[in-house]
């Protein structure tokens, strides 16, 4: 507005309408005033009865005798309204088929529009399966890494067990030798003289040398040693690379492809939306990536019977034996019980009259005063003239004790060594039983964080292929948007245009006349033929072509191999192994378990899983070295 404000031009009465109504009134009243006078000349108010075909305009006959008309050629109306109708007409078939293209061509936009998302949520949903195959993958690699660890676990354990049971036992067989000998050291001349052979037996003995069995320790390197790589390696052993991936896109409807895009099969024809690259009949690939006994007799361990009757041990079991039945021999009572009470009071009785009759000779009564050196026993006066000690030497009593006190003490000296031997042995076995069980955890700790990191490898995978796939399901769709946006706008100015001709080519002869020329220039016009974009549905193949294999590859570039691995088994106790153990550090001193592969300043480490080559690394202040013997 001129006064920029929205008033009445008369009365200057504001109005709050940027557009204010219509008078419809008035309006029809013009236009009933336009229809009566639209045959009439403008400039000459005559009857328009011509039609000149150079301007093409109608015209009255004074028009056609006017300057601007002049050697024009000039048909009556009713004559060129049937020519140029059909003209008209024939323009218009080919608007017409235009238009159902460009219907066509938008219905099938829409189609792939909707298949956009149909294709989507199946890639989508395909990829999930493929990663919930790999991550099921994982699991069962981690539950059989962690089951081969628990059954290392238990059999080490148990075979570490049985150690101790031997150590055990032999400390206990050594411990009671010991005990039994220093008591001998401390009884009198003549019960120590009586034993002496037997106790000499004893302690002369020879006994195995107490050792730690090698490999009693976890194999932490076997478990942990290049973890990932080598779950990777199991993954890849389960995907398959096919050279060729076939494009769903351009399949054609008889033709039903395998999930992961690598075979196809004939079958039920399908209702799948049109595109520039569907074929008719085929479809098109791409190339793609002990024991021990210790059993002692002895003729004075009396059992007291159930009805209080008394026997020796060795005789009873010859009674139940010979009877086949465990009953008293004197009152016949069967017992329940293999192994009766001792009678400790007789018992007792027995040792006190053994303790009272010892320094007396058995077959003669006489005491006893020499000990025989050839035969190693106690002997009496009458004894040293019998045939059974006949040239044999003899030593008295008391020479005799004390020479052979000194060399049961020298026997006794390497028997003691190696009792502490068998209890430091023992020790350092129950040590190493403890260390399984901590072994055993840290590693399946270990295992577990390195497969966690595996499947959250996995999951940003997945992520990132999902993300990927909605980018593009987005960007697609939006350009189909647009595509059907701009498809519809065409449809409406075709539909607009056919719409209105077919309106002027029922008017009347002079109206239709008329707007001739300006119909023509419209239904004339050339439109670009409506056509498909090209990649308008999604790249399918790109998202499941090979996927597990593409991950598989994917996950190599984040795991690493290390050509050498380090035995925590054989670390000194200053070195401290990294987590996946490829690299060292000096550190606070460690209280390790003691073994046999255990280094005081070193640590071993081998070359692969497979291979039996070992290594010494020796750790200094700022560098590693590394030498390898085969």
């Amino acid at each position: 507005m001129r006064n920029q404000e929205q008033q009445c031009p008369l009365c200057k009465r504001r109005s709050s309408k940027t557009e204010p109504p219509r008078n419809i009134a008035l309006k029809n009243l013009s236009e009933a005033f336009q229809r009566e006078n639209a045959d009439l000349c403008a400039l000459h108010g005559e009857k328009l009865k011509l039609f000149c075909l150079d301007d093409l305009e109608t015209a009255c006959v004074i028009c056609r005798h006017s300057e601007k008309h002049a050697n024009h050629r000039f048909l009556p109306v009713d004559e060129a309204a049937l020519i140029h109708r059909e003209e008209i007409q024939k323009l218009m078939k080919p608007q017409k088929e235009k238009l159902n293209d460009f219907v066509e061509t938008k219905r099938k936009c829409e189609d792939i529009a909707a298949d956009i998302n149909v294709q989507t949520a199946h890639t989508e949903r395909r990829i999930q399966k493929e990663f919930e195959k790999l991550h099921q993958l994982l699991q069962d690699e981690e539950k059989s890494m962690i089951t081969a660890l628990r059954g290392e676990e238990q059999l080490k354990g148990q075979k570490m067990n049985k150690e101790i049971e031997v150590w055990s036992k032999q400390i206990e067989i050594i411990s009671h030798t010991v005990t039994e000998t220093e008591q001998q050291l401390g009884a009198g001349d003549i019960s120590f003289l009586k034993k002496f052979k037997a106790t000499r037996e004893k302690i002369a003995r020879p006994r195995p040398s107490p050792a730690l069995p090698k490999g009693a320790q976890l194999d932490v390197e076997k478990h942990l040693g290049n973890l990932a790589y080598a779950v990777w390696k199991k993954l890849e052993e389960n995907v398959s690379y096919s050279p060729v991936i076939l494009d769903p896109n351009t399949a054609g409807p008889d033709l039903h492809l395998s999930e992961d895009l690598t075979s196809v099969r004939r079958g039920a024809r399908q209702q799948l939306p049109k595109n520039n690259q569907r074929r008719k009949y085929g479809m098109l690939g791409s190339e793609s990536l002990e024991s021990g006994t210790h059993t002692q007799a002895s003729i004075l361990a009396q059992f007291l019977y159930g009805g209080n009757h008394s026997f020796c041990k060795g005789c009873l079991q010859s009674w139940w034996t010979q009877n086949q039945e465990q009953q008293c021999p004197l009152c016949k009572r069967r017992s329940s019980r293999t192994d009766p009470p001792r009678n400790i009071a007789l018992k007792n009785l027995s040792e006190a009259f053994q303790r009272g009759n010892v320094d007396l000779c058995a077959l003669h009564g006489e005491k006893l005063k020499l000990f025989c050196l050839d035969d190693l026993e106690t002997a009496c006066l009458i004894c040293r003239h019998s045939e059974k000690h006949a040239n044999h030497r003899f030593l008295p009593v008391d020479e005799a004790a004390a020479i052979h006190r000194e060399e049961i003490q020298k026997l006794l000296k390497p028997q003691k060594e190696k009792l502490n031997d068998f209890v430091e042995t023992k020790r350092k076995c129950e040590d190493i039983a403890a260390d399984i069980n901590v072994q055993t955890a840290h590693t399946e700790r270990q295992i577990q964080k390195e497969f966690e990191k595996l499947h959250q490898l996995l999951q940003d995978e997945e992520k990132s292929r999902i993300t990927t796939l909605r980018d593009e399901e987005q960007l697609k769709g939006q350009k189909m948007k647009k595509e059907i946006e701009e498809l519809s706008k065409q449809i409406e100015t075709i539909s607009h245009t056919v719409t209105e001709t077919e309106q002027q080519l029922v008017a009347g002869d002079i109206s239709f006349l008329k707007k001739f020329k300006a119909t023509r220039g419209k239904v004339a016009q050339r439109r670009p033929s409506p056509a498909l974009p090209k990649g308008a549905q999604l790249d399918v193949g790109k998202h499941l072509g090979n996927l597990a294999y593409a991950v598989c590859k994917k996950l190599e570039e984040n795991v690493s191999y290390s050509p050498v691995i380090l035995d925590p088994n054989t670390a000194g106790p200053d070195l401290h192994l990294s987590e996946d153990l490829t690299s060292v550090r000096r550190g606070a001193r460690q209280q390790l378990p003691k073994n046999n592969q255990r280094r005081k300043y070193g640590v071993l480490g081998s070359e692969s899983l497979e291979s039996g080559t070992h290594g010494s690394m020796e750790a200094s202040t700022g560098t590693t070295e590394v030498t390898y013997c085969q």
